[in-house]
């Protein structure tokens, strides 16, 4: 009898619409047949959505092969064992079944809760924790912020000091409500603090410049006396009056410049032109070219006008290092508060979770402790529980792996090496991404990561592309083919550095007898530069093509992807104005206890119950429909059914009385309120039986609505990953739509092992670029921004399966003129 056909290790490249997932159910599927247990296969993706859907298509998959000889045929020789029949395969699926409480088919969060769960006294948790997750993580900060700003006389001083760091970390910028400025500002910052906690690495121009700052220390004499003596040069040196002027205005400027805030105009124009020339004037000459005129600049002037460029470049370094400190002050003290209160109850998020067990120094500062003792002792304690999770499972399935972290990479990156250096071929990695798709680095994915990981493993992972595309038709494919395979264009319209990085491969639909099309469409121009007219046109030729269309009548499917949630609310509002027949539907998720009277009724009930004297609320049960249902202000009939039964039951019962005394809803209010029972299942789900913390979850629900053929979809690209539509809008793509980088607020330098060396809050570009260290770190981070605006760019053209409208009212804009 011949040995089974060895199991090799795999990384596949996927491009959009190729079938990754085929693929991943293809590969468990053979494990499975060659006799591998499910419990020993574990597959990981990133969504709960994700990984259903995975689960779905293999029973889908052993089912069909199951019932059909010629499915079981088909998909025999799809995994490359093609003498198994339609019995083995129904074996198959009995097993899975069977097996279905130990299956490990799930997301990496999940998996990480596990290990967390499994191991609760090897990391430091005493007893059991819980998963904070969506509104009871918002209540967790809530009730730090509560901590924070109570009233307390023993605490006065901690919190000015707080109030007053929030005030450093956020000088200059334009705050109009404290507690949504304080929770944007956690939220935007508190996954850095977690990665790197010290003080020593935020605002530390020691690590910043190790070699010493070039603006440093700064000129002492005052600038008012440098324009002085600068001006009285300048009086034999034949400056036209616009000279003149320009130069006065630039004095002035600097002398009203706060360090820190947007300069002005007559500031920065200047500034860029002597900074263009910085290494002349240092080696004693320059010549300026502006206004139409020449000016020479000779030793003694030079030397005048880099003291002066010094002191602006120095003042505005020093708020930047004072602001990224107090930014670090900020995340400190909100992190004493919130460990106090929140994780030594037990009480973690997903982050949390995720820093204990990539566990370090990280764990340690922000109170996540592994076990006691020194590093050494946390290294052993840490390889004893990897060893434990190795005996456990075999083989590996990891989906869509550009988006993964290095923190998270670090958790398995142990159980991964043992199965991929295992040379029996008993074990083994079967890894999916593309490198094409990585738009998650704002929430810590790491293309380079793929990369490396690729390079380190090389000589025992096979890799092998997929490129033909089971979504769209030819033409939408030529034009993707167009687009991103133009290897000579395209460092027209981004930078060198991401075009070398670039991997293509021909694409290929594989439905030759499909229709489609696809368009690039300017619209005509009227002269007004306003930039709410541009996007009326833009909007104008998405409206005609939908009416000429008739989705609905034609059960199309059909997208607008747009940048931001922002352009979606104005695509939406516009079609609904100006577009009757057509049905449009934004990404936003529902709020269930807000945009409907029955819930805000029923709301008003439970406040009336948990507050009888809130007349406010009593008053508009009494307004309402509900307000005549017979016993409906029996406030302690409520109150028992909520305390034996839960919310949902005392819903359900008002529901149904309601319904009794001769009331019908609509399908909208009665869609509305199977949404708030299922919230308030979950919310029992708790145990938890406060009216005042039910009304606060309710009105912070959100529940996505599953869009119907025929409705227009308006989402951003992000949330159209995953997704395929017949037709498919672009209506935001001229200028640098496309390649501009979005956050600048944050420079977070990192070393050769990628472990957080030093964070700056960024000056503007032109004070950075003057900096040797900061400008290399910001051509970095745009070279790695424009990167992730390039897969966006491909992830929006590879939605669409007929149809693709591109509508750009500007040819973009070159990002290689500054790079």
């Amino acid at each position: 009898m011949s040995p089974p056909p060895r199991i090799d290790n795999e990384m596949i490249f996927a491009s959009a619409g190729s079938g990754k997932t085929y693929a991943l159910t293809n590969r468990y599927i053979r494990l499975m047949a060659l006799g591998v247990p499910p419990e020993r296969i574990i597959a990981l993706t990133f969504t709960r959505k994700a990984a259903g859907e995975f689960f779905d298509a293999i029973l889908e998959k052993l089912a069909e092969a199951a019932t059909s000889p010629e499915q079981a045929t088909r998909l025999a020789a799809d995994i490359g064992l093609p003498h198994l029949g339609a019995t083995d395969f129904l074996r198959h699926l009995r097993a899975l079944v069977s097996d279905m409480h130990r299956l490990s088919l799930g997301t990496l969060d999940s998996f990480f809760s596990s290990i967390l769960r499994n191991f609760p006294l090897e990391f430091g948790l005493s007893g059991g924790f819980e998963i904070l997750d969506g509104h009871a993580a918002d209540q967790a900060r809530a009730a730090v912020y509560e901590r924070v700003f109570r009233r307390d006389p023993r605490r006065r001083q901690e919190q000015e000091d707080f109030l007053e760091a929030f005030r450093l970390a956020t000088f200059g910028s334009e705050e109009n409500s404290l507690m949504r400025d304080l929770q944007k500002f956690v939220d935007d910052f508190h996954r850095h603090f977690l990665e790197a906690p010290h003080a020593g690495q935020w605002g530390n121009p020691k690590a910043i410049w190790p070699q010493g700052s070039p603006w440093n220390p700064p000129p002492t004499e005052a600038t008012e006396s440098l324009f002085d003596t600068l001006f009285s040069r300048f009086q034999n040196g034949g400056l036209k009056d616009k000279q003149w002027t320009r130069w006065r205005d630039f004095r002035d400027a600097v002398a009203k410049h706060a360090p820190g805030l947007p300069m002005e105009r007559p500031l920065e124009y200047l500034l860029e032109k002597l900074l263009a020339h910085l290494p002349e004037m240092e080696a004693g000459s320059a010549e300026l070219l502006y206004d139409r005129g020449k000016q020479s600049l000779d030793a003694g002037d030079c030397g005048l006008v880099l003291k002066i460029v010094r002191r602006i470049i120095a003042d505005d370094l020093e708020i930047r290092l004072r602001r990224t400190r107090g930014i670090w002050s900020v995340l400190d003290r909100y992190e004493d508060a919130y460990r106090e209160i929140i994780r030594r109850r037990g009480r973690l998020t997903f982050g949390d979770i995720l820093v204990v067990l990539a566990g370090g120094d990280d764990a340690t500062r922000t109170g996540l402790i592994l076990t006691q003792g020194d590093a050494d002792d946390r290294r052993a304690n840490r390889l004893h529980i990897d060893y434990r999770l190795d005996a456990r499972y075999d083989h590996w399935l990891l989906d869509e792996f550009q988006d993964t972290s290095r923190p998270q990479w670090r958790v398995i990156a142990n159980l991964i090496d043992e199965a991929v250096q295992d040379i029996s071929g008993a074990r083994s990695l079967f890894q999916v991404g593309d490198l094409k798709q990585a738009i998650y680095a704002w929430r810590g994915g790491d293309v380079r990561l793929f990369e490396e990981i690729r390079d380190t493993y090389r000589d025992r992972v096979t890799e092998r592309p997929l490129n033909d595309s089971w979504r769209s038709a030819p033409p939408l494919i030529e034009m993707v083919n167009a687009v991103f395979g133009k290897v000579r264009t395209m460092p027209d319209f981004f930078p060198r550095e991401v075009c070398r990085r670039w991997e293509w491969g021909e694409h290929v639909s594989k439905h030759p007898d499909w229709a489609g099309h696809a368009a690039l469409l300017r619209p005509s121009e009227d002269g007004s530069e306003d930039a709410e007219s541009k996007d009326e046109r833009r909007f104008a030729i998405v409206a005609a093509i939908l009416h000429e269309l008739r989705p609905a009548e034609r059960d199309l499917s059909c997208a607008i992807l747009v940048q931001t949630k922002k352009t979606g609310e104005a695509v939406v509002d516009y079609l609904r104005a100006h577009l009757e027949g057509v049905s449009v539907q934004s990404e936003a998720d529902a709020a269930v206890a807000s945009d409907n009277p029955l819930a805000s009724a029923v709301l008003a009930l439970f406040q009336f119950a948990a507050h009888p004297g809130d007349s406010f609320a009593r008053a508009h049960l009494r307004m309402t429909p509900l307000g005549t249902v017979p016993d409906a202000m029996n406030t302690h009939r409520v109150r028992t059914h909520v305390h034996e039964r839960g919310f949902e039951f005392a819903i359900r019962d008002l529901l149904a009385r309601f319904a009794g005394s001769g009331h019908t809803l609509d399908a909208f209010n009665a869609a509305r309120a199977e949404s708030l029972c299922a919230a308030a299942q979950t919310f029992d789900l708790g145990g938890d039986k406060s009216f005042d913390a039910f009304i606060a979850f309710a009105k912070a629900h959100l529940t996505a609505e599953p869009a119907a053929k025929g409705v227009v979809q308006v989402m951003t690209i992000h949330k159209s990953k995953g997704l395929g539509f017949d037709v498919v809008f672009l209506p935001e793509l001229g200028g640098n739509a496309m390649t501009s980088v979005r956050d600048r607020s944050l420079a977070v330098h990192r070393d050769a092992t990628h472990e957080v060396d030093w964070l700056l809050a960024l000056p503007p570009s032109l004070v950075a670029n003057a900096d040797p260290v900061l400008a290399g770190h910001l051509k970095h981070q745009e070279s790695e921004a424009c990167y992730e605006q390039l897969c966006k760019f491909y992830v929006a053209l590879t939605r669409a399966k007929r149809g693709m409208y591109l509508i750009l009212d500007r040819p973009p804009k070159s990002s290689n003129s500054k790079n």
